[in-house]
């Protein structure tokens, strides 16, 4: 299992990038590898998310389950299924610290279905997290 977690200022209102992150259709436009992206809003406000993406090429697919709280800035989820990982779960924390600027905070674990040497895995995930935050934030600046 790997735990990674950034935190970084971005030059960007709170409300825009947490718009950019609860648009998970627009997903396909901005995220490497990501080939779809579908949506149901449950009964308890939740969102259930089912993803397609191309990755070191392997196709992957999950479905998490998301805990939106846009006053908080927060969103959370959680594994409920998938091809290839064992486990799946994070979330965001957006904080306005400016008219324009935002105090984001991201984390993440994770475990693959298959055995990877934690070392390995745990590279893997910090070296992905900074281009991870960057599409967002580039998609964010666009809106």
């Amino acid at each position: 299992m790997a735990h990674a977690e950034i935190e970084k200022v971005l030059d960007v209102s709170k409300e825009k990038l947490y718009q950019v992150i609860t648009d998970y259709p627009k997903y396909v436009d901005f995220v490497e590898g990501m080939k779809k992206v579908s949506t149901r809003k449950n009964s308890d406000g939740t969102v259930t998310c089912d993803y397609d993406l191309n990755t070191m090429g392997k196709e992957i697919r999950y479905s998490i389950l998301l805990k939106e709280n846009e006053s908080e800035g927060s969103i959370e989820w959680s594994l409920i299924e998938s091809n290839f990982f064992k486990k799946n779960n994070g979330g965001w924390k957006l904080e306005a610290v400016g008219k324009n600027q935002v105090k984001v905070k991201y984390w993440l674990d994770v475990e693959f279905g298959i055995s990877v040497p934690s070392f390995i895995l745990g590279g893997l995930v910090k070296k992905s997290l900074p281009g991870m935050m960057d599409s967002f934030y580039e998609r964010a600046k666009k809106v």
